[in-house]
């Protein structure tokens, strides 16, 4: 049996992703300081964007170590969003839902990676106990 199941990530098209992912990042952080700033009122919107901040963070932190955990955060994380963008926003729900797409595309995109990396080292795992 293989000990290590964690499946980093690795090849061009997942530094690629990565890539993008961390410039996704970086303009959420640009719209989290502006709804800091904009909407000085605390309100149930305002808690669970930033809910769902720290959510994304902590999908971005796993992604350098785990793409299948990742994928299952940010996945979670766009279900809140969407939840966010249907029922609780007041005025302009759907941009945020519509905003989120793309890291839902890169997410999946992520997730078949990581999958079928981990099958390879599953895989590799099992011919390297039963050769022959």
């Amino acid at each position: 049996m293989l000990n290590n199941t964690s499946v980093k990530p690795s090849g061009i098209l997942m530094k690629l992703l990565l890539t993008l992912i961390s410039v996704y990042g970086f303009l959420y952080i640009l719209v989290i300081i502006d709804v800091l700033f904009t909407y000085p009122r605390w309100n149930a919107e305002k808690i669970i964007t930033f809910s769902l901040f720290f959510i994304f963070l902590a999908g971005f932190l796993e992604l350098w170590k785990n793409g299948l955990i990742a994928g299952i955060i940010f996945i979670l994380w766009y279900a809140g969003l969407a939840f966010l963008g249907l029922f609780i926003a007041q005025t302009e729900g759907y941009d945020g839902f519509l905003l989120g797409l793309p890291l839902l595309v890169l997410t999946v995109l992520i997730f078949i990676i990581s999958l079928r990396n981990k099958k390879t080292v599953l895989d590799s795992g099992a011919e390297l106990q039963n050769p022959g």
